[in-house]
C-alpha cells in the first residue's frame, strides 16, 4: 500500500491475527463479505461453497470460494468467520473486513466477560447424615 493510502485508510485501519498471522484489516462499510488472499488460507479450511462478488467498476461477476477464517484481537476477542478468497496474486497483506463480520464483532464487544465462581452454600451436616446405617433403617 502506498503512503498516501496509507494515510487515507488510517481511520479504517486496524491490525489482528487471522488465521495465526498478524495482518492489517482494512473495514470497508460497502462489502457485504470479508476477502482474504489464498495465502493465509490452509487446505482444510475452505467450505467448499462460493459466491459470486461483483465490483463497481467491473461489468464482470467473479465466482470466489469461501473459507473458515479465525479473527484474533485484544480488541474483540477471537472470532470464527467466512471470508471469500482471492487469487494469491491479489494478496496485498490485507484483510478486507465487511459488514456481516463487522456485525459479529460489534456483538461480541457487547457482551461482558464475566470471570465468576460459583460455590455452593456450606452448612453444617451431623456425622450421622455422611452414611446411612443400615440399623437406623425406616423399613423396619
Amino acid at each position: 500500500m502506498t503512503k498516501g493510502a496509507e494515510v487515507l485508510f488510517a481511520p479504517y485501519m486496524s491490525k489482528a491475527f487471522v488465521n495465526n498471522v498478524e495482518m492489517s484489516i482494512l473495514r470497508d462499510s460497502g462489502a457485504t463479505n470479508d476477502l482474504l488472499s489464498s495465502n493465509y488460507v490452509r487446505a482444510e479450511d475452505y467450505r467448499g461453497e462460493t459466491i459470486w462478488v461483483k465490483q463497481p467498476l467491473d461489468v464482470n461477476f467473479n465466482c470466489l470460494l469461501l473459507a473458515k477464517v479465525e479473527l484474533q484481537s485484544p480488541d474483540f476477542g477471537r472470532i470464527i468467520t467466512n471470508a471469500a478468497i482471492i487469487d494469491s496474486s491479489l494478496d496485498n497483506g490485507i484483510y478486507l473486513l465487511g459488514n456481516g463480520t463487522a456485525n459479529l464483532i460489534s456483538e461480541q464487544k457487547q457482551t461482558t466477560n464475566l470471570n465468576a465462581v460459583i460455590t455452593r452454600s456450606h452448612q453444617i451436616i451431623s456425622p450421622e447424615s455422611y452414611c446411612h446405617h443400615p440399623e437406623s433403617s425406616d423399613n423396619d
